[in-house]
């Protein structure tokens, strides 16, 4: 599953599990990748559905440095 977090960089995710409620990808967040995401205002995703179409959705990037912020403090 293609993320990009700007719009330039592409990072591979793989599917970990899948269940009839939906699937699930992780990545481990790199420093380079966590800075990038801090930087984005917004990044894509795409799914590809059995018959290879792709399906790109936004993400918005709005908050998520100050959401994590919040999340270190509690630590």
């Amino acid at each position: 599953m293609p993320f990009s977090p700007d719009g330039t960089k592409i990072y591979r995710l793989s599917f970990q599990t899948c269940s009839a409620q939906g699937c699930r990808a992780a990545v481990i967040v790199q420093d380079a990748l966590l800075q990038e995401m801090k930087q984005a205002d917004k990044g894509t995703v795409a799914v590809y559905a059995a018959n290879g179409q792709a399906v790109r959705a936004g993400i918005s990037f709005l908050g998520f440095t100050k959401g994590l912020a919040e999340l270190d403090k509690r630590h």
